[in-house]
């Protein structure tokens, strides 16, 4: 079941998007196609897993697992998925805010810069959305369990596996940024500034683990929602400020493509700083990992 989610959850929808794209580009060659493709295969994942989820609830209630089921009402079901798919949502706005916001204040080759240096930052995140993915059903099983200790413990491990695989990748991007983006064209180059402090949010998401899978796992999905909002809020605010030349830091060097990677960092910073401390005073530790503390 889990490698089921896995499949639906991360590479579904860009599984189906590819297939799609290398048919319908036998037909049309327009660059509409992959708009196309993507809404297609929306539905052909909403369909199936609809229909997986279906199977497994409803056809396993003659297995001896069905005496432990717990029977949930649809009111239930919708208090909890509404904060969770107003979230989402809010993850969507912030992934593509600061590309709007820099390509109605800025030039297409500012956007195109930035929008390389964002996809190359996010290589750092790679180690945190694998061990998320495995570590939240756990989350649910020790929080279900009230086991907190077992909580506590399975937190700090993935929070340290994130932070030593994430790490060596960041050092890497700090140690060499014009040599990786220079992979992308000279002009690429002009990016190196956005590259670093994008990669720099990327560590303190590291720093501070599955913050967000743990809220969210532990019934604290409003809060996460609201924390996630804040967030928006800050990026957008601050993307107002920074992109202009008018921006208040312009002497320092943050506006255009800088001001955005600065707004994005920032609102990276103060979300997971914000939920670390929400679990502090949910659970009682705190998620960070620091190399030889032990508390």
């Amino acid at each position: 079941m889990f490698l089921i989610f896995l499949f639906f959850y991360r590479a579904s929808q860009a599984f189906f998007s590819i297939i799609f794209i290398t048919i319908i580009y036998q037909f049309n060659t327009s660059k509409e196609v992959p708009i196309y493709a993507y809404l297609l295969s929306l539905l052909i994942v909403s369909f199936l897993s609809f229909i997986t989820f279906n199977y497994r609830f409803k056809y396993k209630k003659r297995d001896k697992v069905k005496d432990n089921l717990e029977i949930i009402s649809y009111k239930s079901i919708f208090k909890i998925s509404i904060p969770l798919m107003f979230a989402q949502s809010v993850q969507f706005i912030m992934a593509w805010t600061d590309k709007l916001m820099l390509g109605a204040m800025a030039s297409s080759d500012d956007v195109g810069i930035y929008h390389t240096a964002f996809k190359l930052s996010m290589v750092a995140a790679i180690s945190l959305m694998s061990i998320n993915s495995i570590a939240a059903p756990k989350f649910a099983e020790f929080f279900g369990n009230n086991d907190f200790i077992g909580l506590r413990r399975v937190v700090k491990q993935s929070t340290k596996m994130i932070f030593w695989t994430t790490l060596p990748m960041v050092l890497l991007f700090f140690l060499f940024p014009e040599f990786l983006l220079g992979f992308f064209g000279v002009e690429f180059k002009l990016g190196v500034t956005a590259f670093m402090l994008l990669s720099f949010g990327r560590l303190i998401s590291a720093f501070s683990g599955s913050v967000g899978n743990l809220l969210q796992m532990t019934n604290n999905q409003n809060i996460y929602a609201i924390l996630l909002f804040i967030g928006a809020s800050v990026n957008i605010i601050l993307n107002l400020l920074l992109i202009p030349i008018s921006s208040p830091l312009f002497n320092f060097g943050i506006y255009g493509i800088n001001g955005a990677a600065f707004a994005s960092m920032s609102s990276l910073i103060i979300w997971n700083i914000s939920m670390v401390i929400a679990v502090k005073k949910k659970f009682g530790f705190f998620t960070f990992y620091i190399p030889k503390l032990k508390k």
